[in-house]
């Protein structure tokens, strides 16, 4: 980013709501679920209801994604 004069990069609400729909589905998998307290759930500022604060699919598979978003020109981020 700084070899390009970026300093900044911003998720945009499309990746946010993408992302928070992945989490919550791979968290349905798990024992998680069943159990809506504990540091890793985070409540929802203005509304009823919590998102999961870690990611439940594991450091391999977030690492993949990582570098998927990189292969793709950090599609759903914005760069500035």
């Amino acid at each position: 980013m700084r070899e390009n004069g970026l300093s900044r990069i911003e998720p945009t609400q499309a990746a946010c709501d993408e992302w928070s729909a992945h989490v919550a589905e791979v968290v349905s998998m798990t024992l998680y679920a069943e159990n809506k307290s504990g540091w890793f759930w985070n409540p929802v500022e203005g509304a009823t209801g919590h998102t999961f604060g870690i990611y439940p699919a594991g450091v391999v598979e977030y690492g993949r994604r990582l570098r998927e978003i990189e292969a793709n020109g950090y599609q759903g981020f914005v760069l500035s």
